[in-house]
């Protein structure tokens, strides 16, 4: 088979993954009034594409979080009344190697779960037939 013709058979096996997923999987439940999460996965690999958006929302939640009592915590502590004399300071290394550090990390976590979803997506499983049409 030249290149041309595995990558047609591989989107047409996709496009036909998902038109089956949503024809067959909309139908398991349907969206209900306030419905904040995602519908219950109709499939193994939507299991898997609904525990990465929770790990994801976990970890969005928690950054988002730290950010914000830091913002509260420098509005306190380094306003103009609680510190009228402010220190000159230009390097500390601690903190420098903690922000370069802690968001390697943090990548670190979110990407090995996403290539594992974005390989277990790309697999098109074995076809019991196979349907030729002229």
């Amino acid at each position: 088979m030249t290149k041309r013709a595995v990558l047609g058979a591989k989107l047409a096996a996709w496009t036909a993954g998902l038109w089956a997923l949503a024809v067959g999987g909309a139908g398991a439940q349907q969206p209900t009034p306030w419905q904040i999460d995602l519908q219950p996965a109709a499939t193994p690999l939507m299991e898997q594409v609904r525990d990465f958006h929770t790990l994801l929302l976990v970890i969005i939640t928690a950054i988002v979080l730290v950010v914000l009592g830091l913002l509260v915590w420098v509005l306190f502590k380094f306003n103009a009344k609680a510190n009228p004399t402010p220190k000159n300071f230009s390097h500390n290394t601690l903190v420098e190697v903690v922000w370069t550090v802690v968001p390697i990390i943090i990548l670190l976590v979110i990407a090995v779960p996403s290539f594992r979803l974005l390989y277990n997506t790309d697999r098109v499983p074995e076809a019991d037939m196979t349907v030729k049409a002229i």
